[in-house]
């Protein structure tokens, strides 16, 4: 369990979830099926072209708001 704390990141890009300020830090095209959670990007990293390119590249299934500034998509493959 230690390990997995003092590894956070390492231990969830393992498992595909990355946390990312910017689209170009992540290879969409590895993915058939993207879960954002959007936590305000664009106001924490303005210009960040996040959700614009998820919307351009996939089409999206879902979404959901929920405390002000989060809002939950799901994408797949066109």
């Amino acid at each position: 369990t230690k390990d997995i704390y003092g590894n956070m990141n390492t231990f969830l890009n393992k498992r595909n979830i990355y946390g990312i300020g910017d689209v170009k830090q992540v290879d969409l095209e590895k993915y058939q099926r993207v879960v954002y959670l959007d936590a305000a990007a664009s106001f924490s990293f303005p210009n960040n072209n996040i959700l614009n390119t998820l919307e351009q590249t996939y089409y999206k299934k879902s979404s959901f708001e929920f405390r002000d500034i989060f809002t939950v998509y799901e994408f797949e493959t066109k």
